[in-house]
Formats: structure tokens, sequence, C-alpha cells
């Protein structure tokens, strides 16, 4: 995690003089921020500087005994909940020395700081959002009858509960291996509990990536958002045509609609969760 005291180190007062911090938001916490001024005397020095408030790629231990990268960019030293997202530069003056050729004085770089989507002190790195809705399954072409043995006239179902749950993952430095994790898990279903939720009853569906400079002047990170669907059934579950219920379902080769996550030929033996570890 880059510190103030570091880039203090690494670029002195006679080369970075910061000027004082503007408070912006309202008290609310995730509208919460800071505008820091920092004066570069030397122009040639901006890019490095802001490439050192973008931070380093540093590793974390995760739950399960594993390893993640994440660069975390610089923290406000007066808010330690508040973390650089973005910049901008403005050269400034007239070096009017006739045997030096840059044309400013100085580069005036501002850093805005926010509080970040997610606590990752935690080290989970990730923001949740969930949808909840249904979805209306029939037996077709399947016969019910009132009391009175009038026929119903109409297809019967089950009205199922089902809940989109989408995780986006933080910071990225890399997502190369990420993405083929992604592409190989598409389709599968948990075969332990996932995120409270009962095995066989959570659908990955797909990844989508966004990219981002930003603050990082150069240094790639990125987020990631994985899209998951819970059914209250288990979606190997079917409404069985006579007894009306819900079963499980196989085919003539002992297979099931949806293969297992720890069945992945890629990945034998990893589970859903491996994706929130990445």
């Amino acid at each position: 995690m880059s510190k103030f005291s570091d880039i203090q180190l690494q670029f002195p007062q006679d080369q970075v003089r910061r000027l004082l911090r503007e408070t912006t938001g309202h008290g609310d916490e995730q509208s919460k921020g800071a505008i820091a001024t920092f004066i570069c005397k030397r122009p040639e020095l901006a890019w490095d500087f802001v490439k050192a408030i973008a931070g380093s790629v540093e590793v974390f231990g995760t739950p399960g005994g594993g390893v993640i990268e994440r660069r975390i960019p610089l923290e406000l030293p007066e808010s330690p909940d508040l973390f650089a997202r973005s910049y901008d530069m403005t050269y400034r003056g007239r070096n009017r020395e006739s045997n030096d050729p840059t044309p400013y004085g100085w580069v005036e770089v501002r850093v805005e700081f926010a509080v970040p989507p997610f606590n990752f002190q935690d080290q989970e790195w990730t923001s949740y959002r969930s949808q909840g809705a249904a979805n209306y399954i029939t037996i077709p072409n399947r016969m019910f009858y009132f009391a009175d043995g009038e026929e119903t006239h109409a297809d019967i179902g089950v009205l199922v509960p089902e809940r989109d749950m989408i995780y986006t993952r933080h910071w990225l430095p890399d997502v190369t291996a990420c993405e083929d994790l992604c592409t190989a898990m598409q389709g599968r279903i948990n075969s332990q509990p996932f995120r409270r939720c009962p095995a066989g009853t959570v659908l990955f569906l797909a990844d989508s990536l966004a990219t981002s400079t930003g603050i990082l002047g150069g240094q790639l990170a990125s987020d990631i958002q994985l899209s998951f669907r819970y059914r209250a059934v288990p979606w190997n579950f079917a409404l069985h045509p006579i007894d009306a219920d819900f079963q499980i379902i196989t085919s003539d080769a002992g297979t099931h609609p949806y293969a297992l996550d720890i069945d992945n030929p890629a990945f034998p033996g990893l589970t859903l969760d491996a994706l929130l570890n990445i």
C-alpha cells in the first residue's frame, strides 16, 4: 500500500510540495472524499509522481490459504479510508532559462481521494448487489383436475423464487488467469454450499470485465463482474409430470443438464468459491 511517508522519501520537498487539502462530500461515508494538490517543481517528474501514487502490486493471503494480488493506491494520511482514485495535471509557469527547452516551470497535480466501494481490509476486495425474481415452471400437456373433477384446461406450474447475485472483484492487476477460470466455470453449478445457498442451487452465468487506468497513470488495474443465479429448487431438478413435484433428472448416459463445478476438466476439484478468491 502506498504510504504518504514513502512518497515524501521518493519525492522530497524540493521536488514535490503538497498544498492544503480540500474536503468534499457531505458526511455520508460513500460520498466522503478529499482533493489534495501537489506542486511538482520539475515537470519531468510529474509522470513518475503519478505512477508512485498509483501504488505497487501487493500480495495478500486469502482465507482458503491462497494468495491474491492487488494494486493499492496512495492513502490519505488524515483519513486512512480514503484512497487516490483519479487525478489531473496542469502545467503552469514558464521556464525562462534560455538553455532549458522545457516550456513550463512546474506542474500542478490534483489528486482526488474517495472511499472504495468495498472494505479491502477484510481481503474480500468485493462489492455485491442482488436482484430477486421468480420463474413460473409448468408441466406441458399435463392435465390437472379440480375437486369436482373439472379439468384445468391450462398448463399448471409452480412459481420458483430466483435471485441474481452480482459480485465485482476490484483492483486486479492481471485478469488473464481469472478470465480462463471464468470461461471454464460458465454454466456449472455449485457442488457445495455457496454463500449460504445449498449445493446445486447456484449457477455461474458469465463474467464481464471493466478495465480502467485513471489514477494508475498507465499502471493497469481492472474490475471483473461475476454473475450467478440462485434458484430455490436445484438446477438439475424438474417437475415430475405425474407426481407434480420437483425431482432430479438424469439422461440415458447418467448425466444431468448442469455439470458440477468440481467436475471441470480444466480446473478439477475447484468450486465456484474459487471465483471469489481471485
